[in-house]
């Protein structure tokens, strides 16, 4: 997951810059092949806040 999204300290993900929108912290698309990655990604976040859109 530490390929697309990066907790910092204060324990607020974020998507790694070379993959956001804009410069948008919380919105970004990765490369095909970190797919996969970003779906494990949502799929184990406790608060469901990440959204995989196609």
């Amino acid at each position: 997951m530490r390929e697309v999204i990066f907790n910092q300290l204060d324990s607020f993900s974020q998507i790694i810059e070379k993959f956001r929108i804009d410069g948008n912290i919380a919105e970004g698309v990765p490369d095909p092949e970190l797919e996969e990655c970003a779906q494990d990604a949502a799929d184990a976040c406790p608060i469901a806040i990440i959204e995989i859109w196609d």
